[in-house]
């Protein structure tokens, strides 16, 4: 009995655990998500796209390279004594970011979409929350994507916002695309263009008939 109420008090003593929330930036386009807190605006994280800042270096000539080099390592120097960005306004890269929140507070995403870039929503991950099971685990979506209606989502609001709720370890997936590109298209055989813009031939009426012609008599054919 002692050891259990030991185990008890210790189980009490322990703080509770904060959830998580994970952001996850899908498709092809490229875009950004802000999580800020709902109560004072305060931006908890910017979720960005994982870059290679010496991608564009590699495509260059020679000179160019290596002006950029010196400088991308000149401000690498500048900012080594930099302190360290607090938790609160961290900037995360990569395709998922992932931060911890207090139970029950209430966040907001913000997509910030790229240039000639489409967005296309917002998803619960694995899957929304069903029906049957709100009562016990809850619907963090419920306020974000409402009954399902994307129509009636853009009508109640900006459908690049997504307000939540986070009790518990929340995944959500943004996703991005991109707009297509011109596409020209053209007929392989001109002939037959041709001929379906060609003004249509008027049909010949047949010729009158003489009316002197109808009192002739037949002509027998003897059998």
């Amino acid at each position: 009995m002692a050891q259990a109420g030991a185990y008890l008090i210790y189980d009490l003593s322990q703080p509770t655990p904060r959830p998580f929330l994970s952001v996850r930036m899908e498709g092809e386009g490229k875009g950004q998500v802000l999580i800020t807190r709902a109560t004072d605006g305060m931006t908890l994280a910017r979720c960005v796209p994982e870059v290679d800042e010496l991608g564009d270096i590699r495509s260059m000539a020679l000179i160019p390279g290596i002006v950029a080099t010196t400088q991308r390592l000149s401000d690498l120097i500048a900012r080594r004594n930099d302190p360290p960005v607090m938790h609160a306004m961290r900037e995360i890269e990569g395709p998922r970011c992932r931060i911890e929140v207090d139970p029950g507070t209430q966040v907001r995403l913000s997509a910030v979409v790229g240039e000639r870039m489409t967005f296309g929503g917002y998803q619960q991950l694995p899957m929304r929350t069903p029906a049957e099971l709100v009562p016990l685990l809850g619907d963090p979506m419920a306020s974000c994507l409402g009954s399902g209606d994307v129509m009636a989502q853009a009508a109640a609001g900006d459908v690049l916002d997504c307000p939540l709720t986070v009790r518990a370890d929340t995944s959500i997936a943004v996703e991005f695309g991109k707009q297509p590109e011109e596409i020209d298209v053209a007929f392989a055989d001109d002939k037959a263009i041709a001929d379906l813009v060609k003004p249509l031939t008027p049909v010949v009426p047949p010729a009158p008939i003489d009316a002197e012609k109808l009192d002739e008599k037949a002509l027998e054919v003897a059998i």
